[in-house]
């Protein structure tokens, strides 16, 4: 940010919502902020050449010459476009550090790292990506006339709101210059960089040694500190990342920001007069963002991040879904956020965990959960995805709904095993709250999932059950022995009105024989799935008619309208929607701006 910053926050004040793309394209014209296109960073990248001021970056009206390639800066109607939803664009924004007064990137580290992170976004997305970079998009020293003076107290008043958006994904850029490179520059005349110069009021060649240095580290800035903690309000961490290291361990993230008053403390400015515009943004965001945030993504958190996210919770009111996913964590740290989470107070209403993590942190995660979930009576819906839990995971989970009243719908996709979902079972016999239980894999296999023994336990468990009314075990190679199992459970069972075995193994007629003996005397089975077990139907059609048939009429004393029987409808639909879901997840940060992706 410019060091020459001495502003007031006047004039009326303007409330932009972070949620809404229009309220973002709104805060950027009416600040006359101006993002940079990807194209003229690159072409700045291959040329060695730094990046220019705004006010000289403006008047480059094509790239390459041509000027079919536009001006290098986004202009206000093409923001108009993306505000109004009638253009499609993805729009982040740079927190660096300035390694100089005059000029925040000397030697051009911070550009390459720039250039590399949208080259990978270029090939995913068919879309134009748009760079904030406040060097760039923001009117520098000297300012000149009154546009370019309110134009950049405009941009200060609400500076938060390029960060915090729900639709910008902020780039940090943590490390300085490698110090060889810098050294080298120093020493070397004939590096020179376009900036500033006051004594002739123009802008001209000038060697990096006659520039005033600042070596400070990025996380001991003001400014940076500030940004990281408006970027880390965004509902997903996942739009908050470091580009400048490869390694994960090297990328720390706060996935919640501090307190107006912490900020206050432990910021450090290079000059005093940003201190109290800096702290009052924070003021402004902090209660603004956090109160009214329902959906929270965690993604990539460490031990030391969840020890500052345990506290910051309970500022979170209307908070009712949070995603957690790779995460490490120790027992102290998860229990300190189970316990802010699901304890006294808590909110939270859909819980959704990632399991594929270190085995220990998954298994504390977990044991920390389930005992908050014994007495919470929030949480109606929780759903474990990708990572076997193992018969501890399951253990805890089931002593928590032994206990829990609330919970009503169970989700584990990818894991649960044979051993895990024994002892989950033990839970679910004396569970009365739990509607809809789905134990499910995404693909089809003979040896992955439940198996037999699960199936088996499962149905042990709904042979006493008295509140679950669906039960999905699609994909979990379950055979004939799992299938007469789970019979047995139907001439019991007085709940389960949907039952889904799509996908399994239950191969031959002695399966479909005894599923179709299981329903004789069940009167409230009303859609049970089969599909894709049966390879041997016809040599003995008869078992399925008489599924059908047992089906039919429990539709009809339940007043149910008919299913689609065992036509290939439910098939396509289910595939179809499983492409849905397939295109969501690869789309990844940007699943809710609906961008397109490239083949």
């Amino acid at each position: 940010m410019d060091c020459n910053l001495q502003t007031n926050l006047t004039g009326p004040e303007i409330k932009y919502d972070l949620r809404k793309r229009g309220d973002l394209a709104s805060f950027l014209q009416n600040a006359d902020i101006r993002l940079v296109r990807a194209r003229y960073l690159y072409m700045l990248c291959s040329s060695r050449k730094a990046l220019p001021r705004r006010q000289e970056a403006e008047l480059v009206e094509s790239m390459g010459g041509d000027a079919t390639d536009g001006p290098a800066l986004v202009t206000h109607g093409e923001m108009s476009e993306y505000g109004a939803g009638n253009r499609m664009a993805i729009i982040f924004a740079v927190s660096h550090s300035w390694e100089t007064r005059e000029h925040p990137d000397p030697c051009c580290f911070q550009l390459e790292q720039i250039v590399n992170c949208l080259s990978l976004y270029e090939a995913a997305y068919e879309t134009d990506l748009w760079v904030f970079y406040d060097y760039v998009s923001l009117f520098q020293y000297q300012r000149k006339g009154e546009r370019e003076e309110q134009s950049f107290r405009r941009a200060l008043d609400d500076m938060h709101v390029i960060y915090a958006h729900e639709f910008t994904c902020t780039l940090r850029i943590e490390s300085l210059t490698p110090e060889a490179t810098w050294t080298a520059a120093l020493a070397d005349p004939s590096i020179q960089v376009s900036v500033y110069d006051e004594p002739s009021d123009s802008v001209r060649l000038r060697p990096l040694r006659d520039l005033v240095q600042n070596r400070s580290p990025y996380r001991d800035r003001g400014w940076c500190k500030a940004e990281i903690e408006w970027s880390a309000l965004k509902s997903s961490t996942a739009m908050n990342h470091r580009i400048d290291q490869a390694e994960a361990e090297a990328s720390t993230l706060r996935s919640m920001p501090m307190t107006p008053e912490a900020l206050r403390s432990s910021a450090v400015f290079t000059h005093r007069s940003d201190a109290a515009s800096v702290v009052q943004l924070q003021a402004k965001i902090f209660h603004q963002k956090v109160s009214a945030c329902e959906d929270l993504l965690l993604e990539g958190l460490k031990a030391s991040e969840f020890a500052q996210l345990a506290p910051a919770l309970k500022h979170y009111r209307c908070l009712r879904s949070l995603r957690l996913k790779k995460f490490n964590v120790g027992a102290e740290e998860a229990t300190a956020f189970a316990q802010a989470l699901l304890g006294p107070g808590g909110v939270v209403q859909k819980l959704e965990i990632w399991c594929n993590v270190p085995e220990e942190s998954a298994r504390e995660m977990l044991k920390a959960l389930a005992t908050g979930l014994q007495t919470n009576s929030t949480v109606h819906t929780l759903i474990i995805r990708e990572g076997d839990i193992g018969p501890a995971g399951g253990q805890a989970l089931a002593e928590a709904i032994k206990a829990n009243s609330t919970i009503q719908t169970m989700i584990f996709t990818e894991s649960l095993g044979t051993t895990s979902v024994r002892a989950l079972s033990q839970g679910l016999r004396v569970n009365a709250a739990i509607t809809k239980l789905v134990i499910r894999n995404k693909e089809f296999s003979r040896h992955k999932g439940i198996g037999n023994a699960g199936a088996e336990a499962i149905a042990t468990a709904l042979m006493t059950n008295q509140s679950i009314t669906h039960v999905d075990l699609g994909n979990n190679g379950i055979g004939l022995h799992g299938a007469k199992a789970i019979a047995e459970a139907l001439k019991h069972n007085s709940t389960v009105a949907i039952m889904d075995l799509v996908n399994n193994h239950m191969k031959g007629q002695e399966g479909a024989c005894a599923l179709a003996d299981g329903l004789k005397n069940n009167h409230v089975v009303i859609d049970l799935d089969i599909h894709c077990n049966w390879w041997e139907l016809s040599d003995e059609p008869r078992a399925l008619s008489e599924i059908e048939r047992l089906l039919e009429r429990n539709q009809r004393e339940n007043s149910v309208a008919a299913r689609p029987g065992w036509t290939d409808t439910r098939r396509s639909d289910r595939r179809a929607a499983d492409a849905r879901t397939a295109e969501r997840e690869a789309s990844g940060r940007f699943e809710d701006q609906q961008l397109p992706l490239r083949a």
